[in-house]
């Protein structure tokens, strides 16, 4: 059984809001019992726009509940291939962090904002469309880091069950999506070689497609309704309650004091780890790719206060596209070439040619990757990003 911690896909990202936004209302989960008392949200959303909500006890399957999209979802046996952008998951709007918020205020901010993206996006996620199955894996990661950000490690610490329950279904969801990575690196392998030999590969493509669908029934339980109705109700309503606590603002504590600390710390541990020997090596690409995952979180945390934030998360998009494709071709080369393994003499002569060809193709994109200098990946690391960023976070304090 195929399992994942981290996922490899490009991840979804919210826009900012509106004009004229309006306050939000909360989530709904299954029956129409409201995460939290009304009126008690403080992110905003733009006018017009839904309450995310998961389906009721009586809803179709394979459909959206009113209010959350309106087109029907395709289910596992009508749409077998569905692609990533074959979904229109629609954007929460910011958390409505400002300069003069203390930084627990604003922590407790993103994760509610975070929290309704997840709620927003699990109905969706569950029938394995993968537009949605991205947006919750990106809500569920940044919930898992905020606390780091903010300080807030010690309010998830007393609610145990929320974090065990955050990583099981962290877990499922990038499950989903590296084998989603693996199926469109076979495909585009396949739509390169002669038919002959692309019609060799439909025992692996079979295989992963099979997969897939278990990953999806395994994320589709860890993200029952029933099971995330305890759970996310619980962190909202902390979270409100703990928020009118904190009573927003706290000008020696600020956001404004505090966002050059973390986003250079974030950076310069990114830093660090690129510059080790043999840093792009397997070994050692895990810690790159989390650290540099973190840089791009505590950046996109301290969006809304930092100038010229879409620049600088460019360039680390730039980076971790690089870190992608060598982590997607390193693995799909291993599965593919364990699956020939475990088949043994059961595969056919051009079955396990096929095979073989798009293992050493790919194993030929991970090497060239392995071998480029990670100087050529793109400009993070570059001394002009550093000045920008420096420029940036100065804006910041003003």
């Amino acid at each position: 059984m195929f399992d994942a911690a981290e996922s490899t896909s490009r991840l979804f990202r919210a826009a900012a809001p509106g004009p004229g936004s309006v306050p939000a209302t909360p989530a709904t989960f299954a029956g129409g019992e409201p995460l939290s008392s009304p009126g008690s949200a403080p992110a905003t959303r733009p006018p017009g726009a839904g309450t995310p909500a998961l389906p009721s006890a009586g809803s179709a399957p394979g459909t959206r509940p009113p209010g959350a999209g309106g087109e029907p979802l395709p289910s596992p046996d009508s749409a077998p291939e569905p692609q990533l952008r074959d979904a229109d998951i629609d954007l929460l709007p910011s958390p409505g962090i400002v300069a003069v918020d203390s930084l627990e205020a604003a922590g407790r901010k993103l994760m509610l904002f975070h929290l309704e993206r997840l709620a927003s996006s699990l109905p969706a996620a569950r029938e394995g469309v993968p537009m949605a199955i991205e947006a919750a894996s990106e809500a569920t990661r940044h919930l898992r880091s905020t606390g780091r950000i903010f300080d807030l490690d010690g309010m998830l610490e007393k609610k145990g069950r929320i974090r065990r329950e955050l990583r099981r279904l962290d877990r499922r969801l990038a499950t989903v999506l590296v084998l989603d990575a693996l199926r469109r690196d076979l495909d585009d392998a396949r739509a390169g070689f002669s038919p002959d030999r692309a019609a060799g590969l439909d025992i692996l493509r079979a295989s992963w497609r099979d997969e897939r669908e278990a990953a999806r029934r395994r994320l589709a339980r860890a993200a029952a309704p029933r099971r995330c109705r305890r759970w996310i109700g619980a962190l909202w309503d902390g979270l409100q309650d703990d928020t009118a606590a904190a009573g927003g603002t706290d000008a020696a504590l600020s956001v404004s004091h505090r966002v050059s600390s973390r986003v250079w710390d974030a950076y310069e541990r990114a830093w660090a780890c690129a510059s080790l020997p043999g840093a792009g090596d397997t070994s050692s690409l895990p810690r790159l790719r989390t650290t540099v995952e973190r840089l791009r979180h505590t950046l996109e945390a301290f969006g809304e206060v930092l100038p010229d934030a879409g620049t600088l998360l460019a360039a680390v998009d730039e980076f971790q596209d690089h870190i992608a494709v060598l982590v997607d071709a390193g693995l799909a080369a291993a599965m593919a070439r364990e699956f020939a393994r475990s088949r043994g003499t059961r595969l056919a002569a051009s079955e396990r040619a096929a095979i073989d060809a798009f293992v050493v193709l790919r194993e030929a994109v991970a090497a060239r990757q392995r071998a480029s200098d990670l100087d050529s990946w793109g400009s993070l690391f570059d001394p002009l990003f550093g000045e920008a960023l420096g420029v940036a976070l100065d804006g910041a304090r003003r």
